[in-house]
């Protein structure tokens, strides 16, 4: 069975979500949107190839669409399973929530 672990950050990012949804649209929209994204991350547990790679990430990192929100997520050392890091809104600017993260090798100059 494929190991799923999900950072205390990606947890957060889950409750502030569903807090979010559950002030605008009630409790129950706010409990399937969780369940979706929890649904998601062990779906790509056991196929974490799905998830693509981002520039702005680093290079054993990778993403997975649950629109509007990106999980972010790596593979387990061992192969068996992910890590999930965070789940952010896909319309914040990631390239500077993730800066530090960056796959982009720094300019030389001269």
């Amino acid at each position: 069975m494929a190991r799923l672990v999900v950072s205390p950050e990606a947890e957060n990012d889950i409750d502030a979500i569903a807090a979010f949804i559950a002030q605008c649209d009630g409790a129950t929209r706010a409990m399937i949107v969780a369940n979706r994204i929890r649904q998601t991350m062990e779906n790509l547990a056991f196929m974490p190839g799905v998830g693509g790679k981002r520039h702005y990430l680093d290079k054993l990192w990778r993403a997975f669409p649950v629109s509007p929100w990106t999980i972010y997520y790596k593979l387990q050392p061992d192969g068996d399973g992910i890590e999930v890091l965070r789940v952010v809104d896909g319309r914040r600017d990631l390239p500077a929530l993730f800066k530090g993260k960056s796959r982009r090798r720094p300019r030389r100059d001269g």
